[in-house]
């Protein structure tokens, strides 16, 4: 599994292009097309899905427009579809930032499921929280986990302020990734790649 990481407008997020046996995968494809597609290009390959990690304007920007363009489906999980139909609306509010979203019917996500790449795939792992319908996508064969902002690398976890949010849904979400086997790379929505040991020492005691 190759993986590039770009990092995209208006809020520094990381979109991961993933590629395997010719194949690209797209995850949370924040900031606009006109970003992202050149960089498909360099890297080569067939675009084959586009996903969101949760619903949040920031991961899904462009994702819709990809879906559009590639012919291919968006996955997403049901219970984020509410944030992406507001998705213009919270990139108004938070960042007074005006932004075309375009949306498209979503390949609903739910935990267990596999996600497939060339050669390999991936598990969606719920991890709600920071969002009702945030997962991760977890690659137990390349030891790569893409955990979107259910926790950063330097050991903050997502915000749980929001009215959707819930503090004890996340924190039994960041238990379940890091009891995962092995050492895993750790793929965020924001910030650098760090590895699970890592992550642990990181986290506040007590988490």
């Amino acid at each position: 599994m190759q993986v590039k990481t770009l990092v995209l407008r208006p809020m520094r997020t990381n979109c991961y292009l993933l590629k395997s046996g010719g194949e690209i995968g797209i995850v949370d494809p924040g900031g606009n097309e006109g970003e992202i597609i050149p960089e498909i290009k360099k890297l080569g390959g067939k675009v084959v899905w586009v996903l969101s990690t949760h619903g949040h304007f920031d991961h899904l920007l462009a994702a819709g427009k990809l879906a559009q363009i590639f012919k291919v489906p968006f996955y997403l999980h049901p219970e984020d579809e509410f944030l992406l139909k507001g998705a213009k609306q919270y990139a108004r509010y938070y960042l007074n930032l005006e932004v075309e979203v375009v949306e498209v019917r979503i390949s609903p996500l739910k935990a267990g499921m596999k996600i497939s790449l060339g050669s390999d795939s991936l598990e969606v792992l719920a991890a709600p929280g920071h969002t009702p319908g945030g997962v991760c996508l977890y690659d137990p064969q390349n030891k790569l986990l893409f955990c979107g902002d259910l926790v950063f690398g330097r050991g903050v976890v997502g915000r749980t302020d929001f009215d959707y949010g819930s503090e004890e849904k996340l924190q039994d979400s960041l238990k379940k990734i890091l009891a995962l086997p092995g050492e895993i790379m750790i793929y965020s929505g924001h910030g650098r790649l760090v590895t699970l040991a890592e992550l642990k020492n990181n986290l506040q005691v007590g988490i």
